[in-house]
């Protein structure tokens, strides 16, 4: 009786009794979110001694700083349908490994080609982990503490980005401007990281994940057509992360030979901007829970980010930057916002949710990839970074106008398109699964 009754809880989504061993594995996989975020974002500050090192022009900076991007961009959904399907501990500890060995061929890397293909190799590896996740998030994580995990883990993408613009100046100043030691530093941490997942990552296949499994056969993919407003908001974030891969990538440069700012402080400056972003971020998600302020603050968001963009671009003056910074990070809060989107969208299916959240992360990845090419291109052409920086800049105001052209909830509501809630939100049943072939 009492199995049975656990059965039930888990097939309504209630997890009555989720395990606690939950908290090991969303613990084990922030590490693994970690030093993913942490090598990914980090590349603008090694950028002026490897350039220095292997003689590489604006254009190859800006390929350098997209590949990983575009491997992220191209995999993403293949990688979605192919890996869901496998073993999700063996997928996981598998690309922490490679993700640790690609590191380690790009501090051996002679040539910017395997310096290269070395950073794109650990792009797909830090993409092929996603899938992995999100069936580990299905097996372990009840439905209710499904957003506290998501908040968990863009937490630890801040910390990461704060971390390695602390970190990896530091370990320059230590080594003479090593590059290459940063990169088997950082390979060592993942492969570590993947000696723990291997030790404490479990699976958890219950039936009520085999009957999520059954019910959600096949991939909707006509719902990218059908809500317009996906399109407004993945327009929105492609705009904001092609402004954020550009200046992460150039900007510490621009510091450097522009106005004789340190990678150091040009670091700690781009921390505070990710330490900020993590708070806010926390603080709209609350403000979300108690009014409709999704659409106004993605507005003004836009807005934040454009101006402090062209403002850290064009002064020296260290107080200026921190507080430049200090509202950028204010600015980058609305991600919350914008990932909640697909849940909004009226009518919604689940099954459509999945598919509508993979197409905004291609939209990021999308942004990510160009923002690079973009500016070194450009710099190639006119000679001059801080003009290329000010004009990625202005591709922030693209979310602005993605936030104006989509409609308020209180409009949706009034044209009887819905009230918002999705036929899993707690507002509504959710619909029952079909039976287990085999099962009782």
């Amino acid at each position: 009786m009492e199995e049975e009754r656990r059965e039930k809880n888990l097939s309504n989504g209630d997890f009555g009794d989720a395990p606690r061993y939950r908290f090991i594995i969303i613990a084990v996989l922030s590490l693994s979110t970690f030093t993913n975020f942490l090598v990914l974002f980090n590349l603008g500050v090694l950028l002026p001694a490897i350039s220095k090192d292997l003689g590489l022009s604006p254009s190859e900076q800006g390929w350098l700083g997209s590949s990983a991007l575009i491997a992220n961009l191209v995999f993403s959904l293949p990688f979605g349908w192919w890996l869901s399907r496998v073993n999700a501990k063996l997928v996981t500890t598998i690309a922490l490994v490679a993700g640790g060995l690609f590191l380690f061929v790009q501090g051996w890397a002679p040539i910017f080609l395997v310096l290269l293909v070395g950073r794109l190799l650990f792009g797909l590896s830090g993409i092929a982990r996603e899938p992995a996740r999100a069936m580990l998030t299905l097996q372990w994580i009840p439905d209710r503490e499904i957003v506290m995990m998501n908040g968990v883990l863009v937490g630890v993408i801040g910390v990461a980005i704060a971390i390695g613009f602390f970190v990896t100046p530091y370990i320059l100043s230590r080594s003479d401007d090593n590059w290459r030691l940063a990169f088997y530093i950082f390979g060592f941490m993942t492969l570590v990281v993947a000696v723990v997942w291997h030790l404490l990552g479990r699976e958890r296949i219950t039936r009520s994940y085999i009957q999520r499994s059954v019910s959600q056969a096949g991939t909707p993919l006509r719902s990218l057509l059908k809500y317009r407003q996906l399109w407004w908001t993945g327009m929105g974030l492609f705009g904001a992360n092609l402004l954020w891969f550009a200046f992460v990538t150039f900007w510490p440069t621009l510091l450097l030979d522009r106005y004789q700012v340190s990678l150091a402080l040009s670091g700690a400056l781009m921390a505070v901007s990710g330490i900020v972003s993590s708070v806010f971020a926390l603080i709209v998600s609350y403000l979300m829970t108690r009014r409709d302020i999704g659409r106004a603050w993605m507005l003004v968001c836009g807005i934040l980010i454009t101006i402090t963009s062209i403002g850290m671009s064009l002064t020296g003056s260290l107080p200026l930057q921190f507080a430049m910074s200090f509202i950028n990070g204010i600015g980058w809060s609305f991600f919350p916002i914008v990932m909640t989107v697909p849940f909004k969208l009226p009518g919604i299916k689940p099954r459509e949710v999945a598919v509508a959240i993979g197409f905004l992360e291609m939209a990021v990845w999308a942004g990510g990839a160009v923002g690079p090419v973009f500016v070194g291109m450009l710099q190639e052409a006119t000679d001059d970074l801080q003009f290329t920086l000010i004009a990625a800049s202005l591709f922030g105001l693209l979310l602005s106008l993605g936030a104006a052209l989509l409609p308020s909830e209180a409009r949706l509501k009034a044209l009887g398109l819905g009230d918002g809630s999705t036929s899993f939100s707690p507002a509504s049943p959710r619909p029952k699964s079909p039976p287990v072939p085999g099962g009782d």
